[in-house]
C-alpha cells in the first residue's frame, strides 16, 4: 500500500492470475492499527475486453490512450445512482461489438495521477451522499426486481434483508455468504421459526433476475433412495421419470454464468445418506452421476453437478428426525440460528448498515476461486502460525473421543478464513480474524460431537476454556452442550 501525500490517496496494486489487474484506492492516510476503507477499484482485464471489470483502457483516431471507468462501483452502489450523480467526463467507445458510455478518468500522460485523484475523490462524494440517503425513501423510488449487484438496479443484499421486513445479524449474513463461496453445501440449523428457509429463499430471490434461480424442495420421511433426487427409469414405459430437483439441477448447468440456490427443507427427515450420498459423492469428485445405463432411452445417461449449484439444507430436531453422519457434516458449513428475543427482533434497528466490508466480492457467492494451499500460506503469513497452532489444538483434542478431523476440513477452514481477509479488503495486518476462526470452529469443528457423559465431559471443558474470551460463539455453544450433558447425560451439536 502506497500513500501518495502530494494527492492525499493511498494505491494498493494486484495482480488476480487469469482474472484482472486489481486496483484499489483510498483518501485516508494509512494505518497498521486499523482496517483501510477502500473507496474505489480502477481494475482492468489481464487483456482485450472484459465487460465485467469497471477500468479498461482505450485509444482515440490519433492513437492518445485513456484510461476509462464503466461506471460499477459494486456492493451496494447500482450504476444508475452513478450516472445521476457523476460530475466528471463522459465520452461514447466502441466497446468489441457495441458502443458503450464511459467515464474518461484521464489522458494517459503525466497528468493521469491527479486525473485519478479526482476520480476516487468524486467517488468518495458519491458514496457519501448515498450512505446519508434515506434507506425507505430509495426503496420507494426504485422499481422492479433488486438484482445482484453489478448486474443491474437494486440495493446490497442485508438492506434487501430489512425491506422485506426480516432480521438478521449482519455475522450470520457474512458466515452465510462466506460459506457458500468456499463449498456448495451449507447446513442451517435452529428452532423452528428461526428464519432458516427464509434465509436462503430470500438470498434465491434476490439473485434471481430474468428467471428464477432457486428451488424449495421438501425432504419426504419416506425419502429412502438416491431417486427421489436424480428421478428413475421407469423400466414399463422405457421413460426417464426425473423430479423437480433434477430439473432444476438441468436448468442450473444451462445457465452457468449466474448462481442457483437448491433448497432442501427439513433435510433430515430421513436418513440423508441414503438419498445424498451420489450428490455427495459427485460434489467431492467432480465426476458425473449415472442416471440410467439404457442406450434406448433419449434422458441423459449421466449428470455433473454444475459449480454454479449451491445447495442449502435446512435442519429441524424433534424425535421425528435423524441425526448427520461424518461423512455429512466434514462436507458442509453447519450455521446454527438462535431465537431472537422480542424486543431485539422488534426493535432492530431498520437503518443498520450490515456488513462492512467488501460487500460486492460477499454477495457474489460464484466469485472466489478456492486457493491452493501455497497461496493461503502466503496471504495469510500474518496470522498463519496462530492458525496452524489452533487447528493443531482442536485436532489433538478431539482425536480422544474419536472426532479428529481430516485434511478437506483443514484446508476448508484455511479458505473461508481466506475468503473471510479478503472480504475484510486484504489488512496487512488483520486484527479480526478471530471472529472468523470462531464461526469455522462453530460450523465445521464442533458439529460432529456428540455422546454420554463420560466420553465428552472432560472434552468440552478443554474445549470452553481454550475458547473462553477469545472465540465467544464457540464458547457459548460448548457451554450449552455442557449443561446438557449434564442435565440429560447426553449433549449434541445439533439439538
Amino acid at each position: 500500500m502506497y500513500w501518495i501525500s502530494d494527492l492525499g490517496i493511498w494505491y494498493m496494486y494486484r495482480f488476480v492470475k487469469e482474472s484482472r489487474h486489481w486496483n484499489a484506492f483510498g483518501t485516508d492516510k494509512p494505518s497498521t492499527e486499523k482496517s483501510n476503507t477502500i473507496i474505489c477499484e480502477i481494475n482492468s482485464p489481464p487483456d482485450g475486453i472484459d465487460r465485467r471489470i469497471a477500468g479498461a483502457f482505450a485509444r482515440d483516431p490519433h492513437g492518445n490512450g485513456y484510461l476509462i471507468h464503466r461506471g460499477k462501483l459494486g456492493g451496494n452502489y447500482s450504476k444508475r445512482t452513478f450516472e445521476e450523480n457523476y460530475q466528471g467526463e463522459w465520452t461514447t467507445v466502441i466497446d468489441g461489438d457495441r458502443e458503450e458510455k464511459v467515464v474518461v478518468i484521464g489522458k494517459i500522460d503525466e497528468t493521469l495521477p491527479e486525473k485519478i485523484r479526482d476520480f476516487v475523490y468524486e467517488i468518495s462524494r458519491i458514496k457519501a451522499m448515498k450512505a446519508d440517503f434515506n434507506l425507505e425513501e430509495n426503496f420507494k423510488k426504485e422499481t422492479g426486481l433488486y438484482q445482484h449487484p453489478g448486474r443491474g438496479k437494486g440495493t446490497g443484499f442485508y438492506q434487501y434483508l430489512q425491506l422485506r421486513g426480516y432480521y438478521f445479524s449482519p455475522e450470520i449474513v457474512e458466515n452465510f455468504l462466506l460459506s457458500l463461496k468456499v463449498k456448495p453445501f451449507v447446513i442451517l440449523t435452529g428452532n423452528s421459526g428461526t428464519g432458516k428457509t427464509k434465509l436462503a429463499q430470500l438470498y434465491g430471490q434476490y439473485i434471481s433476475t430474468d428467471k428464477t434461480r432457486y428451488l424449495v424442495v421438501p425432504v419426504g420421511a419416506n425419502w429412502t433412495e438416491t431417486r427421489h433426487i436424480f428421478g428413475y427409469l421407469n423400466i414399463m414405459t422405457g421413460k426417464y421419470q426425473s423430479t423437480p430437483a433434477l430439473d432444476f439441477i438441468m436448468s442450473a448447468d444451462k445457465d452457468p454464468d449466474n448462481p442457483h440456490i437448491l433448497i432442501l427443507d427439513e433435510m433430515n427427515l430421513s436418513h440423508v445418506e441414503r438419498y445424498f450420498s451420489d450428490f455427495l459423492s459427485a460434489i467431492e469428485s467432480g465426476e458425473p452421476v449415472p442416471l440410467h445405463d439404457d442406450p434406448e432411452c433419449d434422458f441423459p445417461s449421466k449428470i455433473k453437478i454444475p459449480e454454479n449449484l449451491m445447495v442449502v439444507g435446512t435442519v429441524n430436531v424433534d424425535e421425528t428426525t435423524y441425526m448427520f453422519s461424518p461423512k455429512v457434516l466434514d462436507r458442509a458449513n453447519t450455521i446454527e440460528f438462535e431465537t431472537l428475543k422480542p424486543r431485539k427482533y422488534l426493535e432492530g434497528d431498520p437503518h443498520d448498515q450490515g456488513p462492512a466490508g467488501n460487500t460486492e466480492f460477499l454477495e457474489n457467492i460464484m466469485e472466489y476461486n478456492p486457493e491452493q494451499l501455497k497461496v493461503l500460506r502466503d496471504d495469510l503469513h500474518m496470522i498463519w502460525d496462530e492458525l496452524v497452532e489452533e487447528l493443531d489444538f482442536f485436532h489433538e483434542t478431539l482425536r480422544g473421543p474419536g472426532f479428529d478431523f481430516g485434511f478437506r476440513v483443514t484446508l476448508e477452514i484455511l479458505r473461508f478464513m481466506h475468503a473471510a481477509w479478503i472480504y475484510e479488503k486484504k489488512p496487512a495486518r488483520w486484527e479480526n480474524w478471530e471472529r472468523y476462526m470462531d464461526a469455522q470452529i462453530k460450523q465445521k469443528i464442533l458439529p460432529k460431537i456428540h455422546g454420554p457423559e463420560r466420553l465428552l465431559r472432560d472434552t468440552l471443558e478443554e474445549l470452553r476454556k481454550h475458547c473462553r474470551d477469545r472465540f465467544p460463539e464457540s464458547e457459548k455453544k460448548l457451554e450449552e452442550m455442557q449443561n446438557t450433558l449434564k442435565t440429560q447425560r447426553y449433549a449434541s451439536f445439533i439439538r
